[in-house]
């Protein structure tokens, strides 16, 4: 017991460390510039109040160039981001009025986000690249018992907060996607699609306080109702391309359905990862996201790769002919760790242009289960295998001899050392001591 408990503890030390070195390459060389959208983000704790405000003062923090609605609708809201690949983390917030013209395909109303803060690698790239309206700062949580609280400033200043009351919240599933518009960095406006996945509580007993010196800082707007405030907390949002706007309305229909994709993936908590022809990540969702911590995979320079050189060419072929349109579905792929005694299989599908663009992969992340107990062979041919393929690896992997095997399937010596060949190309392994490592993986866990 003590031994396995030793064994056990060596694992997951192994495993912070692998989870340590990515946060590090995650920062290399880390800035806006190269970073292309759309992004996802996680674990995404958020108020964001629904309010209504004067028309008169909406009017006024409207630039020219954009119409104010005339219902007063806008929102205020601080949010915290803790994962995501090419943002997190950062923190942000915002005031945004609600504009005419401007919805989405679905009919959610356009939102200006005329001021706000927001800091990190995020920060930067949001900036940069979405709105100049917003100025570098800060936002944070604060949960005292069944209050919840945000504050947001700049260096040591705190210049707004914001107040909830959890007392008795009920968390239900929500998801929306929401146009914004901001200030484009080269000049005139840009507009972008918003997803959102997780939960949200309703909360009474709201509160925006704006401290001295805010309206150096913000476009200052005082809520005249409460309207829809909420909160929510380990939320998702992903960010489509900013557009400028008077482009062709189909691009903004393609960004929704972007969007939607990469927020559906979140949504089901599938290992998922959206990759370019040369292998460059454009997206991973949290499930995936763990695998690296497991030692599945991992991000060099920018680039998926498995943990496993070996397997390094064959992922790489698979990527490059599903997002070329060779194949619209790729075989499975088995990527092995030394941190798991467990078989990932990893599968490709083409992508239509439209979504996200072209030459793009989808990649799908899986354990194989099923209910036919701990024979490997299932898997085996999930990895491409034929069945007397399949036969001979399970025995060979089991530890026994070619001639073993070929006595006891009815075959020449011969045959069964071809078939090995084959075995081992299709694999991409290279001796009989990694299939048996392989067999014995496949063995402690449930396969189909």
């Amino acid at each position: 017991m003590g031994q396995d408990t030793n064994f056990e503890n060596e694992v997951q030390a192994r495993r912070w460390a692998q989870l340590r070195e990515t946060n590090r390459r995650r920062q290399i060389g880390r800035g806006s510039g190269g970073r292309v959208p759309p992004f996802h983000v996680s674990g995404v704790d958020l108020i964001y109040y629904i309010c209504r405000f004067d028309p008169a003062r909406i009017a006024e923090v409207v630039p020219e160039g954009l119409e104010p609605a005339d219902s007063g609708w806008g929102t205020i809201c601080a949010y915290t981001v803790s994962y995501g690949w090419e943002l997190a983390p950062y923190t942000a917030f915002f005031l945004s009025a609600e504009v005419k013209g401007l919805d989405s395909p679905d009919g959610s109303p356009g939102q200006y986000i005329h001021c706000g803060v927001i800091s990190g690698v995020g920060g930067e790239v949001l900036r940069s690249q979405y709105n100049t309206n917003f100025k570098e700062g800060y936002a944070q949580h604060h949960l005292h018992g069944e209050r919840i609280e945000a504050e947001a400033g700049v260096g040591d200043d705190v210049f707004v907060r914001m107040r909830g009351n959890l007392k008795g919240a009920n968390f239900e599933p929500y998801t929306a996607r929401t146009p914004y518009i901001g200030r484009h960095p080269e000049g005139g406006f840009c507009r972008y699609m918003v997803a959102f996945n997780g939960k949200i509580a309703v909360i009474p007993d709201n509160e925006v306080e704006y401290l001295k010196g805010a309206d150096q800082l913000f476009n200052i707007m005082e809520p005249i109702e409460y309207t829809w405030p909420m909160y929510t907390r380990e939320a998702s949002l992903t960010f489509g391309r900013p557009r400028r706007l008077g482009r062709d309305y189909s691009e903004i229909a393609d960004d929704y359905v972007g969007v939607a994709l990469v927020e559906l993936l979140a949504r089901t908590g599938r290992a998922a990862a959206v990759v370019k022809k040369d292998g460059t990540l454009l997206r991973l969702n949290a499930a995936a996201d763990a695998l690296a911590e497991l030692g599945f995979v991992q991000v060099v320079e920018g680039r998926l790769k498995p943990s496993s050189p070996r397997l390094a060419s064959s992922l790489e072929g698979l990527i490059a002919r599903v997002a070329s349109g060779a194949e619209s579905v790729s075989r499975p792929l088995g990527l092995t760790s030394e941190l798991s005694h467990s078989i990932l299989m990893v599968q490709g599908l083409a992508l239509d242009p439209r979504a996200m663009g072209s030459n793009l992969a989808l990649l799908f992340f899986d354990e194989p289960r099923s209910d036919v107990g701990h024979d490997p062979g299932p898997a085996l041919r999930l990895l491409g295998l034929t069945e007397s393929e399949s036969g001979i690896a399970k025995l060979v992997g089991s530890g026994a001899s070619p001639k073993q095997t070929a006595e006891q399937l009815g075959l020449s010596v011969n045959t069964v050392r071809s078939a090995l060949k084959t075995v081992y190309h299709k694999l991409d392994i290279g001796r009989q001591a990694e299939l048996a490592s392989l067999v014995t993986r496949l063995e402690t866990q449930a396969v189909g």
